[in-house]
């Protein structure tokens, strides 16, 4: 009998206190990371058997993504989305999958809301040649003015009216 249990087990991913060994492949992670923050976007792909800790791997890496887990001095701060697919997922419901869980991930972003009113005291501050270039701010609530300066909608999500 093993003196421990393997704690990765099909669709019961382990946390990150039970996460160990994989340096190696959070190496990776945290070049792929550093590279996408410096401009070079690159791609993973995460195979291997049933059961071996994936998903665990994958938690682990946007916990690094995000910052929750920082193994430097300028710790990432990525906004990451999960979605699940299957062989039936076409190409369009893809897409729709993406743009909802962005929204709702910007939505409950307050540094996506900060960095949307930052920018927008910013714009209001620009004056070419004595012509202000945008008005003073009519937005009533964080939801209004995230709506106004992207093309997320929010309103059709129960939680958005509740944000003050």
């Amino acid at each position: 009998m093993p003196a421990r249990n393997n704690p990765f087990k099909p669709t019961k991913p382990s946390s990150g206190s039970n996460f160990a060994g994989r340096i190696s492949e959070i190496s990776r992670i945290r070049t792929v990371l550093d590279e996408t923050k410096n401009g070079n976007p690159t791609n993973l792909l995460v195979v291997g058997e049933r059961g071996i800790g994936k998903t665990s791997l994958l938690l682990v890496s946007k916990d690094l993504a995000t910052g929750e887990i920082n193994l430097s001095e300028d710790p990432f701060d990525f906004l990451t989305i999960f979605i699940t697919l299957d062989k039936h997922t076409s190409i369009s419901e893809l897409a729709l999958k993406i743009k909802t869980k962005m929204e709702r991930a910007l939505r409950n972003s307050n540094k996506a809301i900060a960095f949307i009113k930052d920018t927008l005291r910013f714009v209001q501050r620009i004056e070419i040649m004595g012509t202000k270039i945008a008005g003073e701010s009519r937005h009533t609530s964080d939801v209004e003015l995230f709506e106004s300066v992207t093309d997320c909608k929010l309103s059709h999500f129960p939680s958005a009216s509740k944000r003050p």
